[in-house]
């Protein structure tokens, strides 16, 4: 623009001089044709003064182009001034007030987009930021855009690189990166050390053209222990059960070919029995396992007496410890917690049966109840056979027997203490073991209030 007005003001003055001198050589022309006498004429007067011509003409083409230039600087001025940001801070001509008031209005627009835009990227940044699972972004030619902190904790990671094919060179990443940039959705699983990831890409489409993919790394780890521990325990299930169901299936046979002895019958008859006694409790423990891990409790919660419930237990226990030669005894207060009591008798009753179960010829039981400044609790102590330090922390485990010969022997399911954990869990209390082995076991249940 100031080139412009530059051009346009240097050419007004030179079509301004050119008039002006044509007018003069007129004039001139006419007042020499009527002086001029035999030795002049106006072609030899017009040669005399052209050389002043040229000189003038060329002081005044000077004079027009730095008067030019000043005009244009001055005339262009305000308006090279003005801030785009802040048009309304600028001071310009009146015929721009126009597009000075759209720029203001523009202006404004902006800014409010631009506000809304970095609101959502804030908003953006700090979910993803915050997720526990992984989150990478990729446009149609697998460059990375975005990739959350999780995403870079479990590729190992710390400088983000450009392409999402150099987090992980595996022949199943690349394929779930591919067919997401194919237009189809991908998956990949794959472990980390010792977790286990599920891997989700999904292609970003618009109008049918892919644009990129959003790729999802998901913790899957409880889920594979839940997976591994369900196959234990149908595994486990499976041999518990076949074990009594063999031996009654075999004492029966004998009995229906005849081959028994009426002696033998009668001793056949004990051992079917005592099978299944132990299928019935086995088939129990694991409905009671059953509806613990799910919730699934069909009573309500009330206030419950520890020290009653003890009381209770070892009574009913008392013919069971008479035969393996055990006392057993309670101690302590009325105790009362926030509960369900059917529950928290198969706590203290499994406690109590293991610890008549494995102890020995002349030990005892003891169990002591009492208070806390928020809650209560109960100990079981005996004096039995104790546990290998190397075995304590997998008792509580489901159908897990620190010496499997004696617990079969004597009808164990190896789910009391399973039990005994989920139980507390349950009612939010925790459960401690202390034991030693040849010298006994002390488990201690404390409830909150």
């Amino acid at each position: 623009m100031k080139n412009k007005i530059f051009k346009s003001i240097f050419i007004a003055i030179i079509i301004a001089f050119l008039l002006s001198s044509a007018v003069v050589f007129v004039c001139l022309y006419n007042t020499v044709s009527k002086i001029s006498g035999v030795e002049y004429n106006a072609w030899q007067m017009l040669g005399e003064i052209l050389a002043p011509m040229i000189v003038v003409f060329c002081a005044l083409a000077l004079i027009a182009y730095f008067v030019a230039s000043m005009a244009a600087r001055s005339v262009v001025k305000p308006i090279n001034e003005i801030d785009p940001e802040h048009p309304e801070r600028s001071r310009s001509y009146d015929e721009l007030r126009p597009i000075m008031d759209k720029l203001i209005s523009q202006n404004y627009r902006i800014s409010r987009q631009m506000d809304t835009l970095r609101m959502r990227e804030n908003e953006f940044n700090s979910i993803t930021f915050n997720m526990s699972e992984g989150l990478v972004v990729i446009n149609s030619r697998a460059a990375i855009l975005s990739c959350n902190r999780s995403a870079k904790e479990i590729f190992g990671i710390k400088d983000v690189p450009r392409s999402v094919l150099a987090l992980d060179s595996s022949e199943g990443f690349r394929s779930a990166i591919g067919a997401a940039l194919s237009g189809n959705n991908g998956y990949h699983a794959f472990a980390s050390g010792e977790r286990y990831y599920s891997l989700f890409a999904t292609p970003v489409l618009h109008e049918k053209h892919v644009e990129g993919a959003v790729v999802v790394i998901v913790d899957v780890t409880e889920k594979e222990e839940r997976e591994a521990l369900r196959r234990e325990f149908t595994s486990n299930v499976s041999h518990e059960l076949k074990t009594p169901l063999t031996a009654i299936s075999g004492f029966a046979e004998l009995i229906k070919s005849g081959l028994a002895s009426p002696e033998d019958t009668v001793h056949f008859a004990e051992n079917i029995h005592k099978e299944a006694s132990r299928l019935i409790s086995l088939v129990g423990d694991i409905i009671r396992l059953s509806r613990l891990d799910g919730g699934e409790i069909p009573y309500d919660e009330e206030p419950v007496d520890l020290y009653a419930v003890a009381s209770d237990v070892a009574g009913r226990l008392e013919a069971v410890a008479s035969r393996a030669e055990v006392t057993v005894s309670v101690e302590g207060t009325p105790s009362p917690v926030s509960g369900n009591s059917t529950i928290v008798e198969e706590i203290i009753y499994n406690l109590c049966d293991n610890a008549i179960k494995y102890n020995r010829v002349g030990g005892y039981v003891r169990i002591k109840v009492g208070k806390l400044s928020r809650g209560a609790y109960v100990e079981v102590k005996d004096n039995g056979i104790g546990i290998p330090a190397d075995k304590r922390d997998r008792v509580f485990e489901r159908f897990y027997r620190v010496d499997k010969s004696h617990s079969r022997e004597i009808g164990g399911t190896g789910l009391g203490l399973s039990i005994v954990k989920h139980a507390a869990l349950y009612h939010k209390a925790t459960v401690a073991l202390e034991s030693e082995e040849g010298v006994g076991t002390t488990v201690t249940v404390t409830f909150p209030e």
